[in-house]
């Protein structure tokens, strides 16, 4: 039922016309399929990202939803929620702070919640390719699924991390993030890379292959990488 609630929210996110507002953008992912047959095979991958920019100060919101079944059997679902405010220094150099909450049972994290202070940069910023770079030191607890090496519930952490997008055409564009997180315990990287292609001004498909690692996960307690390929229908506003 859970899951169902989400789905339709989220297609409803998708489905809504844009409101012009100053200082607003963002885009809205959705992205499911249903087989049935030989075997029944169900999956949803969603994306919320918003952004709110005045003066110098940019402030982002950011959530997504990944869930897949196998045979009724449930096989993945992870949860995302995120803020983040940044405020510009110069054209190009800002400071920012990041609050995020993960959950991911399959991935052995019952509820995480991590924050970061830190720098950035803007090393390209054209009409054709963008490049941001990002260092910065914070916390992170975790409540593990299953803990049976004693892992550090509470830990501090650094972070490193990037985006960087290509205009290949008038219609389509290479988008590629990475996000570290070092620990004394686990360190945790997630890897996006991906293509947009343009259908209206409105409309994109996207295409994008995840990885996300954890260092620490070992024998019953799941698999250290996760990587996810969708195809996901992307409303720009």
């Amino acid at each position: 039922m859970k899951t169902v609630k989400v789905l339709a929210a989220l297609a409803a996110i998708v489905a809504m016309p844009a409101i012009a507002a100053d200082g607003w953008a963002g885009s809205a992912e959705l992205g499911f399929s249903n087989t049935t047959g030989n075997s029944k095979d169900r999956t949803l991958n969603a994306r919320l990202d918003i952004d709110y920019a005045q003066d110098r100060w940019r402030h982002n919101f950011f959530g997504d939803v990944y869930y897949a079944e196998a045979d009724s059997n449930k096989t993945a679902e992870r949860y995302v929620l995120g803020y983040k405010p940044s405020y510009f220094l110069t054209d190009r150099d800002y400071v920012f702070a990041t609050v995020r909450y993960d959950r991911d049972k399959f991935a052995d994290i019952k509820h995480r919640w991590t924050e970061v202070i830190g720098y950035g940069r803007q090393l390209i910023n054209t009409p054709d390719a963008y490049l941001e770079a990002e260092i910065g030191a914070g916390a992170r607890q975790t409540d593990y699924v299953l803990n049976p090496n004693n892992l550090d519930t509470s830990e501090a952490i650094l972070y490193t991390g990037g985006r960087f997008t290509y205009r290949i055409s008038d219609s389509a564009r290479f988008l590629q993030t990475l996000r570290i997180e070092w620990g004394k315990d686990n360190t945790y990287t997630e890897s996006v890379t991906g293509v947009q292609l343009r259908v209206t001004n409105a409309v994109s498909a996207k295409v994008t292959h995840t990885i996300r690692h954890n260092s620490d996960i070992v024998g019953v307690r799941g698999k250290k990488t996760d990587q996810i390929t969708g195809v996901n229908l992307v409303y720009s506003f």
